[in-house]
């Protein structure tokens, strides 16, 4: 299956996924406590079906385990502070609901950009 990495990203968000940040050429996504970063460069990615990890033998070439610490990676992706002035009735409506204005401001710049 081939498809880019934006494709991917509203994949990912039809199945419940959120839009934590960008970071660089990366889309930090998140669900529950699980992350995942999901590369969103120019061309289409080649995404291979995952293996059963019983059906995964060395004899058909080198087997590679890639673990990772997603939350590693997310305390080094730099963020920068920004400050932003909007209606108060706004700003209570939004505190009552606990939204959270800088998820909110990523996926509007994202949505904006695209």
């Amino acid at each position: 299956m081939t498809m880019s990495g934006k494709e991917l990203v509203k994949k990912a968000q039809e199945a419940g996924w959120e839009i934590d940040r960008i970071a660089s050429d990366h889309y930090i996504m998140v669900k529950g406590k699980q992350t995942v970063s999901i590369p969103v460069t120019q061309g289409n990615l080649d995404i291979p079906r995952p293996s059963d990890i019983r059906d995964v033998s060395s004899e058909e070439g080198i087997v590679t385990v890639v673990a990772t610490e997603p939350l590693a990676y997310r305390k080094s992706t730099k963020s920068v502070k920004k400050t932003l002035t909007i209606p108060e009735w706004l700003n209570i409506e939004a505190e009552k609901r606990h939204i959270n204005f800088s998820s909110v401001l990523q996926q509007a710049l994202i949505a904006k950009i695209e």
